[in-house]
This record gives C-alpha cells, sequence and structure tokens, in this order.
C-alpha cells in the first residue's frame, strides 16, 4: 500500500514536470507572437501613413461595398472617409448602366490587373473624369476583394480640350491667311501692271520738265545770285553794327572814338570808369578827361607814333567827372591804314586798384625783409645785452646797497632795460615780438590807455565810440598798450597846435577778397579807428610811415621805431593796419584784429624775489660770453653748473649724467642743431625732462611750440637773476 502510494506519487510529479515544460513554451510562444504583432501593428501603420500621403486615391472593395480608402480619394470626390467606408461603390456610378459597364469591365480582369478611363460621380454631382487602376487583393481568394488607384484626370481632360481648340482655331486661321495670300498676289500682280503704265508715262513728263527747267534754272541762277549779293551785304553791314554796338557796351573797359581831338563815340563803360554819361561826351573836345594842359599836350606826340604803328599803350592819370584822379591803362589805336583823317580810338582801363594792391604787396615785401634784418639785429643786440645784464647782475648781487659801484652797477641795469626796451620795438617790428597772449576787452584797453595819455595832453580833445557788445581779441595787452599809445602820440606830434582824437571800436566781417590783400584769414574783425585833426601826410611820406627809423621829426627827437613796432606787433596778432590821409587833411589809421570766442582773463601775477637752490644745471648756449656770464649768475645762486655750447655735446652729457641733472636751461637759436631739435632729443633720452628755453628774440611761434610740446618755461634775454631764480625754482618745486 505504501509502495503504491509512493509510485503514484513519482507519476504526478513527472506529469506535473511535463505541463510545466510545456506551459513554459507556450508562454515563450506567446511572447514572440506578441513581438511579431507589434511589428505587424508598426508596419500596418507605416503603410496606412504612405497611403494616406500619396496624391492618388486608393480604396479596398469587398463584396461591391468600401472597405476602406486614403484621404486622398475622399479629395478627388468630396466625400468623408467615414462616409465612404461600408458605403456601396455604386454612389459613384451616375446610373445602372454606367454600374453595369464597369462590372463588366471588373469581371473581365479578374485574373490579373486592369485600367481603364471612367467618369466617377462627385458627392456634389459632377463628373470628376478618372483613371482607374485595379486587382484582386489575393488571387486565390476573391473574397478578400479588389484594391482599386484612382487618378484624377479632370486638368488632364481640360487641358486636351484647349489643346484641340487651339489647334482647331489654328487650322482655321491658317485657311484665312491661305485665302489672304492668295488676294495679295492677285493686287501686287495689278499693282505691278499699273506702276509700269505711270512710269512711262512719268518718264514722258520728266523730259519735257527738264527741257523747261533747263531754261528756267539759268535765269533763276543769275536772279538769285544778284539778290543773295545784295543781301549777304546787308546782314553784314547790320551784323557788325550790331557785334560793334554789343562788343562796345559788354566790355567793362570805357572806349571813346575821337577824330581831330573830338569826341565822335562814347561807350556806356565811360560813365563807370569816367563819371560821363556818354551823350555828355561826344561832340565834346577830348581836354576835359586831362587834369592839366599839359598832360592833355602829351596827346601830340601819341600821332606820330600811330604813322608807324597800328597800336600804342601806356599809363597815364586821368579825371573823372567828380574830380577823383585815376590811374589808367590806355590803348590808342588808329582807324584804318593811316592818320589821314586824325581818327583814333581810345581805351580806357582803370587799374587805380590794381596799382593800390601792388604798392600795398611790394610794401608788404619790403617790410617783410626789413623786418628780417631789424629781427637778427634786435636778436644779437639782446644777446649782447644779456652779458651786460648778466655781469651787472652779479655786482649788484655781491655788493650792499651802499657800497659806492653799487649806484654805477644799478645804472647799467637800468640802461641794459632802455636798450633791451629798444629792441623789443625792433622785435615787434619783426613780428618776433608776442609774449603772454590772453583774451582782453578791447574797449576796456583803449580807456585805460586814453586816460593815461589824456592827463598829460589837456590840449587835445578826445572822443570816443565804443561798441559795447565787442567780443574780444587774444592778444599782448602791454604790446596792443604800446601801438595804441604809438598811435596817440604820433597824432599829438600831427596836432601842435591842440586839435581832436576820435577813437571808435566796432565789429566788421572781413570778405575773402580783402583778407587775400592783407595776408590774414577771413572772418570777423574788431576794427579800431584812430582819427586827428592833424597836418596830415602826403603819399610819399603814407608809402614809408612804417619802415623802421623813418621819421619827419628832426634829428634826437624820434627813433622812427614806434609805427614800425606797431606795425608788427599787429601783424603778429594776425591783423593788419590801414592808413588814409592826405596833406592838410589829417590821418585816420585802421587797426584791424581778429575777433575770439574765450573769455577775459585777469592778470594776477605778483613780484619776485631772488631764491637759491643746490641742484645741477646744464646750460647750453652758442655764444661763450652768455655761457660765461650764466654759469656765474647760476653759481651764485648756488647751483652746480655744467656748460656747453652746442646741442650735440648737451644731449651726450645729459645721456651720461641725467640722474643727476635737475634742469635744462637751453637757447634757441643755436648752429648745427637747433634748441628745437635738441629738446627732441632730450625728451627722447627722458620724457620728464625739465627745460627752460632762452632766446634774444621774444616769444614766438618757435618757442610756442617748445611750451606745447612740454617745455616748462621761457627767459627772454636779456634777463636779471631774480627773474633767473624765480623760473628755476618754480620748475624744479612742482
Amino acid at each position: 500500500m505504501d509502495h503504491t502510494n509512493t509510485q503514484l506519487d513519482e507519476q504526478q510529479r513527472r506529469i506535473l514536470q511535463e505541463y510545466i515544460f510545456n506551459l513554459e513554451d507556450v508562454q515563450e510562444q506567446a511572447e514572440e507572437l506578441t513581438v511579431a504583432n507589434a511589428k505587424l501593428r508598426q508596419s500596418e501603420n507605416i503603410l496606412m501613413a504612405v497611403l494616406d500621403s500619396t496624391t492618388h486615391g486608393i480604396c479596398l472593395v469587398k463584396n461591391r461595398a468600401f472597405a476602406w480608402c486614403n484621404r486622398a480619394l475622399t479629395d478627388i470626390l468630396g466625400w468623408k472617409q467615414e462616409e465612404l467606408i461600408g458605403a456601396e461603390t455604386g454612389i459613384l456610378y451616375p446610373d445602372d448602366e454606367e454600374r453595369t459597364k464597369i462590372e463588366d469591365i471588373i469581371q473581365t480582369h479578374k485574373e490579373g490587373l486592369f485600367n481603364c478611363e471612367y467618369d466617377l460621380l462627385h458627392k456634389k454631382g459632377h463628373l470628376v473624369p478618372c483613371l482607374l487602376t485595379g486587382r484582386l487583393q489575393d488571387k486565390n481568394d476573391p473574397s478578400k476583394g479588389f484594391v482599386f488607384s484612382v487618378t484624377d484626370f479632370t486638368k488632364l481632360k481640360r487641358a486636351q480640350e484647349e489643346l484641340k481648340r487651339a489647334y482647331q482655331e489654328l487650322e482655321e486661321h491658317a485657311n484665312e491667311l491661305l485665302h489672304a495670300n492668295e488676294q495679295l498676289d492677285r493686287e501686287i500682280k495689278e499693282r505691278k501692271e499699273t506702276e509700269k503704265k505711270l512710269n512711262q508715262y512719268r518718264n514722258h513728263l520728266e523730259d519735257l520738265v527738264r527741257e523747261r527747267t533747263a531754261q528756267l534754272k539759268q535765269i533763276n541762277e543769275q536772279l538769285q545770285r544778284e539778290i543773295t549779293e545784295k543781301e549777304r551785304k546787308e546782314e553784314t553791314l547790320v551784323y557788325l553794327e550790331e557785334l560793334k554796338s554789343s562788343i562796345l557796351s559788354g566790355i567793362s573797359q570805357a572806349v571813346i572814338g575821337l577824330e581831330e581831338r573830338k569826341i565822335i563815340f562814347a561807350n556806356d563803360a565811360v560813365e563807370t570808369i569816367l563819371g560821363w554819361k556818354p551823350e555828355e561826351l561826344i561832340g565834346k573836345n577830348s581836354r576835359i578827361l586831362y587834369r592839366t594842359e599839359e598832360e592833355y599836350k602829351q596827346l601830340n606826340r601819341i600821332y606820330p607814333i600811330l604813322q608807324h604803328q597800328e597800336r600804342h599803350n601806356e599809363e597815364a592819370i586821368f579825371r573823372r567827372r567828380d574830380g577823383k584822379e585815376i590811374i589808367c591803362r590806355l590803348i590808342i589805336s588808329r582807324i584804318g591804314s593811316s592818320l589821314t583823317n586824325k581818327r583814333i580810338v581810345a581805351v580806357y582801363d582803370d587799374i587805380s586798384e590794381q596799382k593800390k594792391l601792388e604798392e600795398q604787396l611790394l610794401h608788404s615785401h619790403k617790410m617783410e625783409a626789413v623786418g628780417s634784418l631789424a629781427g637778427g639785429i634786435a636778436h644779437d643786440i639782446n644777446n649782447i645785452l644779456m652779458g651786460i645784464q648778466g655781469y651787472a647782475s652779479l655786482a649788484i648781487y655781491d655788493l650792499d646797497s651802499s657800497h659806492p659801484h653799487y649806484k654805477n652797477f644799478a645804472s647799467i641795469e637800468e640802461l641794459v632795460r632802455s636798450g633791451a626796451n629798444l629792441t623789443k620795438q625792433l622785435l615787434g617790428f619783426a613780428r618776433k615780438g608776442k609774449y603772454e597772449v590772453k583774451p582782453l576787452n578791447i574797449n576796456e584797453v583803449v580807456e585805460k590807455t586814453l586816460s593815461m595819455f589824456g592827463r598829460t595832453k589837456k590840449e587835445i580833445t578826445i572822443l570816443t565810440e565804443y561798441e559795447r557788445a565787442l567780443s574780444v581779441v587774444e592778444a599782448d595787452q602791454g604790446q596792443i598798450e604800446q601801438v595804441l599809445i604809438n598811435l596817440y602820440v604820433n597824432a599829438w606830434h600831427a596836432m601842435p597846435g591842440g586839435g581832436t582824437l576820435y577813437l571808435k571800436t566796432e565789429r566788421i566781417l572781413l570778405d575773402d577778397h580783402t583778407a587775400e590783400i592783407h595776408s590774414v584769414t577771413p572772418g570777423t574783425f574788431i576794427r579800431l579807428t584812430i582819427t586827428d585833426t592833424g597836418v596830415g601826410m602826403d603819399s610819399k611820406t603814407r608809402g614809408r610811415i612804417f619802415e623802421p627809423f623813418f621819421t619827419t621829426k628832426e634829428m634826437g627827437h624820434g627813433t622812427g621805431l614806434g609805427l614800425a613796432s606797431a606795425y608788427g606787433i599787429i601783424k603778429n596778432h594776425g591783423g593788419f593796419i590801414e592808413v588814409e590821409s592826405e596833406k592838410g587833411h589829417g590821418s585816420t589809421f585802421h587797426v584791424y584784429l581778429p575777433i575770439s570766442d574765450k573769455d577775459v582773463t585777469r592778470d594776477t601775477t605778483s613780484a619776485a624775489n631772488i631764491l637759491r637752490g643746490t641742484e645741477t644745471i646744464l646750460l647750453v648756449d652758442d655764444e661763450p660770453f652768455i655761457l660765461d656770464v650764466g654759469r656765474e649768475m647760476l653759481k651764485a645762486l648756488g647751483y652746480r653748473v655744467i656748460t656747453v655750447n652746442n646741442g650735440k655735446d648737451a644731449l651726450n652729457i645729459y645721456a651720461d649724467q641725467r640722474h643727476s641733472i635737475a634742469l635744462v636751461i637751453l637757447d634757441i637759436i643755436m648752429p648745427d642743431m637747433s634748441g628745437e631739435e635738441t629738446f627732441a632729443r632730450l625728451k627722447m633720452i627722458d620724457e620728464n625732462v625739465k627745460v627752460i628755453v632762452s632766446s634774444g628774440y621774444s616769444k614766438q611761434s618757435q618757442s610756442d611750440s617748445l611750451m606745447t610740446q612740454g617745455c616748462r618755461s621761457f627767459l627772454q634775454k636779456p634777463f636779471r637773476i631774480n627773474t633767473l631764480s624765480q623760473a628755476i625754482r618754480q620748475i624744479l618745486e612742482t
């Protein structure tokens, strides 16, 4: 019993184990089937996406009903997918006859692919021409239905119909053209026959006309020659008369015709140049155009000249109707091949303004040349005065004021200052004298100088007229004051018995032409007018008043530098001076200065004392005596001094000892290497080099350029020891 139960248990376990194995196989097969179904669904989805994306309608028909269709079929026939799927195919046939026809076609092609054209019914009721392509889904199982492809032939049909109509129209047009061409050929043939007859008739007429024309031509040519010659002469005379009148009226020169000195013709320009209207001159003697009888008689010498040449040129002075004298270039020509009739033509070209410009240009060139000479002389004198000033300063520096020689050396310094003032005027004339430029109110400067002048010259009545809205000028106040005082004093000398001095300030706009004449920049200027009621000047004196050392005063009563320096100072400030004067009618000076847009500045400088130091200073100057006196002055102030007489040695020394050299005092004017070039090379060695430039010229464009490049200060020779000490300490302590 126990044994039997044991066997049963083993048999049951074996059966159970086989069942479990079979169950695992079934599970594996189920999983494989699930994967296969997923892949199949994926393939179906891809296929459906492709079928929906095509433009051809596709459908599956089973048992004469739609089992499935794509979106393109609904677009072609106007039905929705849900409306077609499940519906009978008969809804697309226009009638039963057409349904039978298409079903016969399908039944005929059950074994394979078939194509046919067929008009399907659109949902809206119209027919759509289509190409149907179909086949059995499975040849072995017709119950699976047919697969159809539907292509819309609407556009193709329409194009075919239009092409057919076009072909018919073209054929009709070709027939019309053929008929028209035949008609044209007949007309051309008829025209040729007509033209042949006309040519025969025309040739006959031409022969007749040619004979008569030859006869008339001879008569007409002779008559035409006579008429043409007469008209040509008349037109030439009229043209020449008009041309002469146009030319004479259009030219800017005055033209006068003379016969035996009597005026027989005058053009319009006569009134502009000579002040006479043409009709006022005709018939009068040419004497009225000359200033004196002697000048009028000079006309006699021209007639013999014109006997041997057709034209004569000369310059002469003539009198206008208003009495004003003008200079004219006179061109005199004879009328005809000889002077038997004493007829001449005179052309007057007013060159007064040109002559004035030439005189101004010549005067300007002369002033420039004399200025260069005066500047060089002043520079050399200042160098000499520097030596005298230096030694005098050293002597006074070491002497007590009670010493018997102190007064003598002080007198020497005073004489040096007087000499420096004289060279300052020379430098002003040479346009090398612009010192401390700053914005000034010209009205204030005029008022200040007039106040000083008026207190000492009670016999002079002073009248002023200021433009209160006057803008400022950029100028050296001391120099402008010097110019004004010189002009006041000049006016005072011209009024020994007293008189009136009139001053006026105004703004004017200087045009390009006037600016070019005076070599200044066009723009807005201040014009200061100084007029006196004195004795005036003749033209010879007026032409020389700005020359240095020229004076009308007696020996010992003037240097002749006052107006010369005034001229140079104003030119150096970008302006110019004009003068108007006649003997016995006083003088007027016009001073022009360019306007500035800067604000007026006030001077806040104070007196300087002697200051000492112990640093090392490099002194550079090409004059040996300047080096000697400069060395002594610097040593007296406590400095260690190194001296060189040229720029090249100065560069070498500074390169070796730049760490110990605190300051360089550099002369601007030196041979071989100038102070400007030396300064530029010093900056290449040490960008922060401290330099004082010095010159016998005053502070001008060259030194101004050095100041803008980084030079610290400028010393005008001759300078005193206290001025030198202040300049050094101001640089070294900043």
